[in-house]
């Protein structure tokens, strides 16, 4: 196995899996290589959801995660955060925040 940011994400998928109590967790990946990486059908890329209804089974599978990992987040530009943002306030059905953690940079991996 390898060392690296694939893995780490890997590893704290694992660990939300074994101590989240009955929570979901997905991973979202900004491009279809980025996908690959991860098991068979555990990620999706972003761009495969922009093209859902609010009302699509993939909408809804994501409206059901309580964790959401987006691999290779920092890729992207300024305004898809701002969709995603957006996204994330309109489908919640909390009051959750949106956070911005960049493992990379947390833990001196870039």
């Amino acid at each position: 196995d390898g060392v690296g940011k694939n893995e780490v994400v890997k590893q704290i998928v694992q660990c939300f899996k074994a101590r989240a109590h009955g929570k979901t967790v997905g991973v979202i990946c900004s491009s279809g290589i980025a996908c690959q990486v991860y098991d068979h059908g555990s990620a999706l890329t972003f761009h495969f959801f922009s093209y859902q209804s609010i009302n699509s089974g993939a909408t809804l599978a994501i409206k059901a995660l309580d964790v959401v990992i987006w691999d290779e987040a920092r890729t992207l530009r300024r305004r898809m955060f701002e969709v995603v943002n957006f996204l994330h306030h309109e489908l919640a059905t909390y009051n959750s925040p949106l956070f911005d953690l960049s493992i990379p940079h947390r833990f001196g991996l870039t």
